[in-house]
Protein backbone atom coordinates (compact mmCIF):
# COMPACT_ATOMS: atom_id res chain seq x y z
CA UNK A 1 0.00 0.00 0.00
CA UNK A 2 1.67 3.46 -0.83
CA UNK A 3 2.65 5.54 1.95
CA UNK A 4 0.20 7.75 3.64
CA UNK A 5 -2.88 5.67 2.10
CA UNK A 6 -5.39 4.21 4.18
CA UNK A 7 -7.07 0.90 3.06
CA UNK A 8 -10.35 0.88 1.99
CA UNK A 9 -11.88 -1.20 3.78
CA UNK A 10 -11.48 -3.64 7.04
CA UNK A 11 -10.78 -7.01 6.48
CA UNK A 12 -10.86 -10.13 8.58
CA UNK A 13 -10.41 -14.30 7.87
CA UNK A 14 -10.09 -17.06 10.04
CA UNK A 15 -10.40 -20.64 8.71
CA UNK A 16 -11.33 -24.36 10.00
CA UNK A 17 -8.24 -26.19 12.04
CA UNK A 18 -8.46 -28.82 8.59
CA UNK A 19 -8.79 -25.32 6.47
CA UNK A 20 -11.83 -26.76 4.53
CA UNK A 21 -13.67 -23.48 5.44
CA UNK A 22 -13.04 -19.67 5.28
CA UNK A 23 -14.56 -17.62 6.84
CA UNK A 24 -13.76 -13.63 5.62
CA UNK A 25 -15.41 -10.75 6.49
CA UNK A 26 -14.44 -7.36 4.93
CA UNK A 27 -16.44 -4.06 5.62
CA UNK A 28 -15.75 -0.82 3.73
CA UNK A 29 -14.63 2.19 5.43
CA UNK A 30 -16.74 5.24 6.05
CA UNK A 31 -18.80 5.69 8.46
CA UNK A 32 -17.58 7.15 11.74
CA UNK A 33 -17.49 3.57 13.41
CA UNK A 34 -13.68 1.72 14.18
CA UNK A 35 -14.55 -0.37 11.09
CA UNK A 36 -11.68 -2.85 11.94
CA UNK A 37 -13.58 -3.46 15.49
CA UNK A 38 -16.64 -4.24 13.13
CA UNK A 39 -15.22 -6.53 11.49
CA UNK A 40 -13.33 -8.09 14.56
CA UNK A 41 -16.75 -8.41 16.56
CA UNK A 42 -18.68 -9.62 13.21
CA UNK A 43 -15.83 -12.17 12.97
CA UNK A 44 -16.09 -13.31 16.83
CA UNK A 45 -19.92 -13.37 16.61
CA UNK A 46 -20.13 -15.50 13.29
CA UNK A 47 -17.31 -17.74 13.72
CA UNK A 48 -18.95 -20.67 15.83
CA UNK A 49 -22.06 -20.64 13.88
CA UNK A 50 -19.73 -20.71 10.41
CA UNK A 51 -17.11 -22.74 10.97
CA UNK A 52 -17.93 -25.09 13.26
CA UNK A 53 -20.77 -27.16 11.33
CA UNK A 54 -20.81 -30.74 10.43
CA UNK A 55 -19.66 -31.53 7.02
CA UNK A 56 -21.89 -31.47 4.62
CA UNK A 57 -22.79 -35.63 3.54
Amino acid sequence: MPEGKKPAFAYVYGWTPGHERLLSIRILLGAPRDSEADAIELFRYLKPIMLNQEKPR
